[in-house]
């Protein structure tokens, strides 16, 4: 794979050509994959930063690269102040590792996290003082 990165400053041990002084051209570089596999908004509580938060957005996160594969779950608060307010606040953002190692996106083994999404993402909003309301969605689940 050859990319082209324009603009930055590369730093890595592939091989590099430059075509100018902020731009190069990557030789066998690599890309994260990464894919909400599951995403849902609910109402929730909490404050963060002076600010009432009452809505939570609750993600299970895959990234991939060359076999190695990492799921997290994350959770980020956000005020809703109306029913169509779902701007995302990333002061309010917290999240956990549930597995990292060789392999590749499975649908087995995204099925086991996810039984176990709602604890672990209580487990974030009550370390931080928050809570997420289960029973009360925002809308419907997305699956990616």
């Amino acid at each position: 794979m050859v990319i082209f990165i324009k603009n930055t400053k590369f730093q890595g041990n592939n091989r590099c050509s430059y075509s100018s002084e902020n731009d190069y051209l990557v030789e066998n570089a690599s890309i994260m994959a990464t894919i909400n596999v599951y995403e849902q908004y609910f109402k929730a509580e909490g404050n963060f930063n002076g600010v009432e938060r009452k809505a939570a957005n609750v993600l299970l996160i895959s990234d991939s690269e060359a076999g190695h594969i990492r799921y997290e779950v994350a959770v980020s608060f956000f005020p809703h102040r109306t029913d169509d307010d779902f701007a995302i606040s990333y002061d309010a953002y917290f999240s956990k590792i549930l597995f990292e190692g060789a392999g590749r996106r499975s649908r087995k083994r995204e099925e086991g996290l996810m039984k176990s999404i709602q604890e672990e993402a209580d487990e974030l909003a009550s370390g931080n003082g928050a809570a997420i309301f289960w029973d009360k969605p925002l809308i419907e689940p997305r699956r990616g």
